[in-house]
């Protein structure tokens, strides 16, 4: 039985999702996004007033193509349903589309990133930390390309803790934004560090 006092839809638990503890709970992983399986569940997930929070890899394709080709089908997943606000979380893929220290996205990449209804996660340290040194100088170029080109307001700061702990402290995660990003204003700080998911999340910002 679910929270709301009925059984569980059959549809769901074939596509391996199960409902726990009022929580909707993948039990098994599918990367076809338009399996009509799932249509049940994104049925459901459309009833709740949270935000989606999506990691896409670029798997079983890999590279860049690959990458691109599961945006795609995921743009199709978000028009279907533009009441919805989808979280990309770890961002856009740096070893794709950014390792010039440009971000160079292709026409439909950039289409799906631009929706009024879609933010970027910025995760930079636990991805790149064994790479980057702090603060990240490298990050805070990639953060500067972004908010030039879709506005801070779609940007929404991740740090990945505990396992983040291997790079970097979790002051450092914060202050290479806070401290180092000097190109952005005390407001577009205050969105990326927390208002902007407040504001999804519906909490109330301090």
């Amino acid at each position: 039985m679910d929270e709301r006092g009925g059984a569980r839809p059959p549809r769901l638990e074939a596509a391996g999702i199960v409902l726990s503890d009022g929580q909707l709970q993948p039990v098994r992983i599918c990367i076809r996004l338009r399996d009509p399986r799932f249509e049940e569940f994104w049925e459901l997930e459309a009833s709740f007033p949270t935000p989606v929070f999506f990691q896409l890899s670029s798997l079983p394709s890999g590279g860049a193509s690959g990458y691109a080709e599961n945006v795609r089908k995921l743009d199709a997943l978000i028009a279907r349903h533009p009441e919805k606000h989808w979280v990309l979380v770890m961002g856009a893929p740096v070893e794709h589309f950014g390792q010039n220290g440009r971000w160079s996205f292709p026409e439909g990449v950039d289409r799906t990133y631009r929706r009024d209804n879609v933010s970027l996660e910025l995760m930079y340290p636990i991805l790149w930390g064994g790479v980057w040194e702090y603060p990240f100088p490298e990050a805070q170029v990639l953060i500067r390309g972004l908010r030039d080109r879709y506005g801070a307001q779609k940007l929404i700061w991740g740090s990945d803790m505990p396992n983040v702990e291997r790079f970097c402290t979790y002051t450092q995660v914060v202050d290479y934004i806070r401290r180092h990003c000097e190109f952005l204003s005390s407001a577009e700080k205050d969105q990326i560090l927390g208002r902007n998911i407040a504001y999804l999340l519906q909490i109330k910002a301090s």
